[in-house]
């Protein structure tokens, strides 16, 4: 049985046809003149067993994404680094960051750490990465937050180089890491800016799963592209070959997701609105026993939570049915995680959508303050906030007051019983970045719009605070004042 030790490093095994003379690729004009990671001419048989063991452990280090330990990833790094070749590298990224995405709480820094070595090693002269591979490091980025400024602006360079073989996939992921770094360097803005404008050329042609990929990105980073939002809405509402939107090919939960996605990004599209619930409606009250799959508790929350942040009046009936299904398949799921994950976003929005939402709802809502994850340190922002309501305005409050699954800043009783819970928000966690214009929107992100609607279910006002305004203010004790009583 031969051991690890026995194999050389990949890069100094060639075969024969390796080792001879090729003639140069194509390139187009301004393209970077360095070679692209060649296809391997001929099969290393001899590394099988080396590549399939790497990947057994891989398999075994990442058996339960929910409790991934970073020091046996850090670990498993150190002994088969000079091992690991372009496909390990990247199936390790791959599971890094649905290990990131698969909680609710941002990764933590060991994860983050490893997630940073990994790229540094695929990103080395050793392995030169390809296209599928910088799209992967891309989405690494993204979800497990990667902040070293010379390795994103090794990615950027490497990224401009191969754009040109991206597929509509390739640019889902460029996207999602690009618009998630918050102060992005002009290299990093110049490849940003270079990949939406190609991927607006690849919109009639996509995949609606492709473009539903690129809304999902915009998503989760808290970035919006109101041009490209239309875009993509306008292609999805096209009509395919079989004279059907060409949107009706995604199911029910991608179609929840898509509304969602509009809701986050502000971006009120009735049409779209109006065509998802016709497929939601036929699906739950005319044709259950139709080819289309209902969608899960995540999926049906998502369409409810739309409707919550723009107002739209969804059907009695299918809302009756939602919620009926909702509470059915949260039921049905075993794991913590995804029980909360689910319930966060399909419960409050059933409390703000229906004009009486059942006690099952309100119970469960209730039940999420118990499964709540732990909340970090208080910021100076809060604790500055906390002086200036106790000391200088002498008012009570509680702080960290827990309603549902939401923490409440500072809940105060003003004169009048009135309730007022006090948000301190930073600017980059609660407002959109336009990443076509490099400026901070005013408005603030759906989720936090539903967030204001549950509290007013539950009697109690919201007050924002935003740090920008809060520094500018002069006199802090007046300004927060004047936010409390002048309604």
């Amino acid at each position: 049985m031969r051991s690890y030790d026995d194999f050389e490093e990949p890069q100094e095994r060639a075969s024969k046809r390796d080792r001879l003379p090729r003639t140069p690729p194509r390139r187009r004009a301004g393209e970077w003149t360095e070679d692209l990671r060649t296809t391997p001419a001929k099969v290393d048989h001899a590394a099988l067993p080396m590549r399939k063991a790497i990947a057994s452990e891989i398999q075994h280090v990442f058996r339960c994404l929910d409790d991934v330990q970073p020091d046996a990833v850090q670990q498993l790094l150190d002994a088969r680094r000079h091992l690991m070749n372009h496909v390990s590298l990247t199936d390790l990224l791959n599971r890094l960051s649905a290990a990131s995405l698969s909680g609710i709480s941002e990764p933590s820094p060991e994860l983050v750490s490893v997630g940073t070595r990994v790229l540094a090693e695929l990103l080395s002269e050793r392995v030169r990465p390809g296209p599928r591979e910088i799209t992967t490091a891309w989405r690494a980025v993204s979800s497990i937050g990667i902040k070293d400024p010379d390795l994103l602006d090794e990615l950027a360079r490497r990224t401009k180089r191969v754009m040109h073989a991206f597929e509509t996939i390739d640019f889902a992921f460029a996207i999602a890491g690009l618009v998630s770094i918050a102060r992005p360097s002009p290299i990093l803005k110049g490849v940003l800016d270079q990949t939406l404008a190609m991927f607006q050329g690849y919109i009639p042609a996509a995949s609606p799963d492709s473009l539903l990929s690129v809304l999902l990105a915009l998503r989760r980073s808290g970035c919006t592209a109101p041009d490209l939002v239309q875009n993509i809405n306008a292609s999805l509402l096209e009509k395919g070959d079989s004279e059907l939107p060409r949107l009706d090919v995604l199911t029910l939960k991608s179609m929840g997701n898509l509304v969602r996605c509009n809701a986050e990004l502000r971006h009120d599209d009735p049409s779209v609105f109006s065509l998802v619930t016709d497929y939601f409606y036929r699906a739950f009250l005319k044709e259950k026993d139709g080819c289309r799959t209902l969608p899960s508790a995540h999926g049906a929350g998502d369409y409810v939570w739309a409707a919550a942040v723009f107002g739209y009046e969804v059907p009695q009936e299918l809302l009756t049915a939602l919620e009926k299904h909702i509470h059915e398949e949260i039921s049905h799921l075993q794991h913590h995680t995804q029980r909360l994950i689910s319930s966060i976003v399909a419960i409050p929005a059933l409390l703000v959508s229906s004009g009486q939402p059942s006690e099952d709802s309100i119970k469960r809502f209730h039940d999420l303050e118990a499964m709540q994850r732990s909340k970090s340190a208080d910021s100076s922002f809060e604790r500055k906030v906390a002086a200036v309501l106790g000391e200088e305005l002498g008012l009570a409050f509680e702080h960290e007051f827990l309603l549902g699954p939401y923490s409440l800043d500072f809940l105060v009783e003003l004169p009048g019983e009135r309730l007022v819970n006090i948000e301190t928000d930073g600017d980059c966690h609660h407002l959109l970045w336009n990443v076509t214009t490099h400026t901070q929107e005013t408005e603030y992100r759906g989720r936090d719009v539903v967030r204001d609607k549950v509290m007013r279910f539950f009697g109690v006002e919201t007050v924002r605070v935003l740090a920008s305004e809060w520094e500018a203010a002069q006199d802090k004790a007046q300004y927060l004042k004047q936010r409390l009583y002048s309604r």
